[in-house]
């Protein structure tokens, strides 16, 4: 079986077609799920998701959050184990939390 080359018009035009069928591809997914409304001024993306899920994500979230949403006082993860008491002081360092620091409880410290 004799194999034929392809020319260069041949190539481009299955190029555009790929483009074409894939830019289709894109416009009919984006009719069946069109993009969320722009957030008003002052609301946040939590207030885009149902509030039945408010309940969830906090319950799974850390104790920074926990204590940045008003779901844990600072005297409650004081009494916290030692674990959550790390945790919160691990996220406030790797998101450079701007908040109160003071806020966050003591955790004792171990170095070998």
């Amino acid at each position: 079986m004799a194999r034929t080359r392809r020319t260069e018009a041949q190539v481009a035009e299955a190029k555009r077609r790929r483009i074409q069928a894939e830019e289709q591809r894109i416009a009919e997914q984006e009719q069946q799920h069109p993009p969320a409304p722009p957030l008003p001024a002052g609301a946040s993306h939590w207030d885009r998701l149902p509030t039945e899920l408010h309940g969830m994500i906090i319950e799974a979230s850390g104790p920074l959050t926990k204590l940045a949403v008003g779901a844990m006082t600072p005297d409650q993860l004081e009494a916290a184990s030692n674990e959550e008491k790390r945790q919160a002081w691990e996220d406030a360092f790797a998101i450079e939390w701007q908040g109160d620091l003071r806020l966050l409880p003591g955790v004792a410290i171990v170095m070998i």
